[in-house]
């Protein structure tokens, strides 16, 4: 493993949100992200309307060419390459 981290800009990604977001570029910077082999660090990210939670903990990810999961505690954040992201909470 290389030193340090990398800190990746989710851009506002709603934690919360139930449906699918679309954040622009996401794909290309998580991409990044995993190349760098170094730990991620999400920053940018809310936890509802405005509750900015920053920085973000990555424990683990898992890539394929059409999708990454990254989990985040009990937050799995599935990223698709058409920059769509969906939130998905495995304690409840």
């Amino acid at each position: 493993m290389k030193g340090g981290y990398i800190l990746v800009d989710c851009t506002g990604i709603d934690l919360t949100a139930e449906s699918a977001q679309t954040v622009t570029g996401i794909w290309k910077k998580a991409v990044t992200a995993i190349a760098s082999g170094k730990p991620i660090i999400a920053q940018n990210c809310v936890y509802g309307e405005g509750v900015l939670v920053s920085p973000v903990t990555c424990f683990g990810w898992y890539i394929s060419s059409t999708e990454i999961v990254i989990v985040g505690a009990t937050l799995h954040i599935h990223i698709k390459n058409d920059d769509t992201v969906t939130v998905l909470d495995v304690a409840g």
